[in-house]
């Protein structure tokens, strides 16, 4: 008896710590779901023909970039990169982690990555979202269309306009 016992607590503390972590995972989530952009220092409005976005004074895009129908949407701050292109993903990087949010076709499931930075392994989290929860699974990568940036000079061109 004492050795199934034994077997149980030491089952139960090896597996405690990832409920722990996806909880906190979960968390991190949901607290960065949204396309939130907040700069603080002085931008200037740059206009192109089917975008409008910022730059800093060094003329390095800050501030949120979008194009006319707002089907893509970027924002660059100090230490973070987040995009979002309609229907496709939400992306989200900072110093602390990488968030990817996939929809998927039904637009009521979507796959979520998530990725801690400055750990010493590589430590990939896949989630379903579905009916509000989050389930934790398992995928070797999540697949999804790379949309070029707005700020990308060659594919759009734009000038500066005015002083914010």
């Amino acid at each position: 008896m004492k050795k199934i016992l034994l077997i149980y607590l030491l089952l139960s503390l090896c597996l405690f710590p990832q409920k722990n972590l996806e909880k906190e995972i979960i968390k991190l989530i949901e607290k960065n779901k949204n396309f939130e952009c907040n700069p603080t220092r002085k931008k200037f409005k740059v206009v192109g023909e089917n975008m409008t976005g910022y730059v800093d004074e060094d003329d390095k895009p800050y501030g949120e970039w979008k194009n006319r129908d707002e089907s893509i949407r970027e924002c660059f701050l100090d230490d973070v990169r987040i995009q979002y292109v309609e229907g496709e993903y939400f992306y989200k990087s900072n110093n602390n982690f990488t968030l990817l949010i996939k929809d998927l076709e039904n637009k009521k499931e979507k796959y979520v990555e998530f990725n801690f930075k400055n750990t010493s392994m590589i430590n990939h989290h896949y989630f379903k979202y579905k009916n509000g929860k989050y389930k934790k699974i398992k995928l070797d990568w999540l697949h999804y269309r790379i949309v070029s940036s707005l700020t990308d000079k060659l594919i759009y061109k734009y000038e500066k306009i005015e002083e914010e």
